[in-house]
């Protein structure tokens, strides 16, 4: 699922989460009117994991823990 922003006329933006089809209007949840969706950075929702994912900084920390305790 992948969390896209849409804007109403009336009620103005609003997140809805959809497939990654190419749905380019959806139905406000306040009036229920066509809005079109507005071009920005998506986030993904990653359904069904749990838990901390490492990153690069993650893996500089721990090196540079590991470098401090050695000397």
């Amino acid at each position: 699922m992948i969390l896209y922003k849409y804007q109403c006329d009336i009620h103005g933006y609003f997140d809805a989460l959809n497939t990654i089809e190419k749905r380019e209007t959806y139905s406000c949840p306040i009036c229920a009117a066509e809005s079109k969706k507005v071009l920005c950075a998506s986030a993904i929702k990653l359904e069904g994991f749990s838990g901390h994912f490492p990153t690069a900084a993650d893996k500089w920390t721990r090196y540079h823990e590991t470098e401090g305790k050695r000397e």
